[in-house]
């Protein structure tokens, strides 16, 4: 992986997602109405996929790993969330066959507690062994709450989903 690559992975793409789940984790732990809640919840689940992909695969071309990083980089324990990353891939982010309306079926908050705290040990792990020149490029205080950007966004402006915000502005001549 080349600098520039490593320098917005570590410098804005993971500081991001970390962001993302613990905001999104945060915000599940507290009474909201049941649409909102949902949606927070899946939200989490997104960006729990994304770093639980992003910790435990093999690098490729399409996609940046941990191994991108520090080659002989090994996570902790992934049998422990490996049941419960593909829970969330079928009763969540896809329309799989083993959905249920059963509440005692369902990925719930003790599930996302577990991948959350699975996801936070392992993310220290890698920053751990990071090598001198990447600890420079890492900008974790992207990823803290009250730290991180607290842009408001106002509809209809443009906005992705990865926060990257175009503002258009028309100057008028006379």
């Amino acid at each position: 992986m080349n600098k520039s690559t490593k320098d917005e992975l570590l410098g804005h793409h993971l500081p991001y997602e970390l962001l993302m789940l613990r905001y999104t984790h945060r915000e599940i732990q507290l009474t909201q109405p049941a649409l909102r809640w949902n949606a927070l919840f899946e939200s989490f689940a997104a960006h729990a996929r994304v770093l639980h992909e992003f910790l435990t695969g093999k690098s490729d071309n399409r996609n940046a790993h941990a191994t991108d990083l520090v080659p002989a980089f090994k996570p902790k324990k992934p049998e422990e969330v490996r049941g419960k990353i593909n829970a969330l891939n079928q009763k969540i982010l896809h329309l799989g066959t083993t959905r249920t309306a059963s509440p005692d079926d369902k990925v719930d908050l003790s599930d996302a507690d577990t991948l959350f705290d699975w996801i936070e040990t392992n993310i220290v792990l890698l920053v751990g062994q990071l090598t001198p020149d990447d600890k420079v490029l890492w900008k974790p205080e992207r990823s803290e709450i009250g730290k991180a950007d607290t842009t408001y966004i106002i509809a209809p402006v443009s906005a992705s989903a990865t926060n990257h915000i175009q503002i258009i502005r028309s100057q008028q001549t006379t």
